[in-house]
């Protein structure tokens, strides 16, 4: 042990001991900077779901055989189900019998973006329109992971819609 303590001494010009700290401080300040990093990637993923949980606007996450994994609670309210109700559930548990029209892995890969008009169902079994938007989330390598949809009741737009044109005939009264 003298022996390997000599010669590690002799490869370090007699300086072990700094360069043992110097590795000390090298991984503490990699702890450091990683930890820093996972720390804003919780944060940036915590606002990202206050976000989509304080939206208007519905938004469901799917696998790609249609599993619900993620739903916000505009989406929830709208079909009159409470978010955890939905999680694990088939995406059809919102459409209508005989509207759905599951698509296949291969249909899902060439598709890119989906937008519709359609209808569907709430809990008690009433029927209202949408207007949907799907995109399908890809993996590093091109493949799917799943579909994230937006929903949106189009009763709403309607509303705005009148609005728009009172706006624009004060604009213009001026």
């Amino acid at each position: 042990m003298k022996i390997i303590n000599s010669l590690l001494a002799v490869v370090f010009g007699g300086q072990m001991i700094y360069y043992i700290i110097a590795v000390a401080l090298f991984a503490f300040a990699a702890l450091i900077f990683f930890a820093g990093k996972f720390q804003r990637t919780q944060e940036t993923l915590r606002s990202f779901k206050k976000a989509f949980e304080t939206m208007q606007l519905g938004v469901t996450i799917t696998d790609v055989k249609g599993k619900i994994l993620y739903t916000n609670p505009a989406e929830a309210n709208m079909h009159d189900y409470s978010g955890e109700e939905l999680i694990g559930r088939d995406v059809r548990v919102f459409a209508p019998p005989g509207i759905s029209n599951p698509m296949t892995l291969e249909q899902i890969k060439n598709m890119r973006r989906f937008k519709r008009e359609s209808v569907n169902i709430r809990k008690d079994r009433s029927v209202f329109p949408v207007q949907l938007m799907s995109d399908v989330v890809m993996d590093a390598d091109g493949g799917p992971l799943g579909i994230i949809t937006t929903c949106e009741d189009p009763s709403l737009i309607g509303e705005s819609m009148i609005f728009i044109p009172m706006c624009r005939e004060r604009l213009f009264e001026r």
